[in-house]
């Protein structure tokens, strides 16, 4: 997906989450799929808050929460 396709589904999943609530994101990619900028842009924080080594590929899950709601 392009930035900006990524910019929108999760902009849109934010406007419907309530102020603490969180986006949570399954990857087999080795960081965030969510670029940094957009993150920036729509004032999110993301952390990784689990992984499998034995799924081939290997998986993670990151939490993306609005900057000063993290945990």
């Amino acid at each position: 997906m392009t930035s900006r396709e990524v910019e929108g589904i999760v902009r849109a999943s934010f406007t419907v989450l309530r102020p603490a609530g969180s986006f949570f994101l399954f990857t087999y990619g080795g960081r965030c799929s969510v670029p940094n900028d957009v993150l920036n842009r729509l004032g999110l924080v993301a952390g990784k808050v689990g992984s499998t080594l034995r799924n081939l590929p290997p998986a993670s899950v990151y939490r993306l929460q609005r900057v000063g709601m993290t945990v």
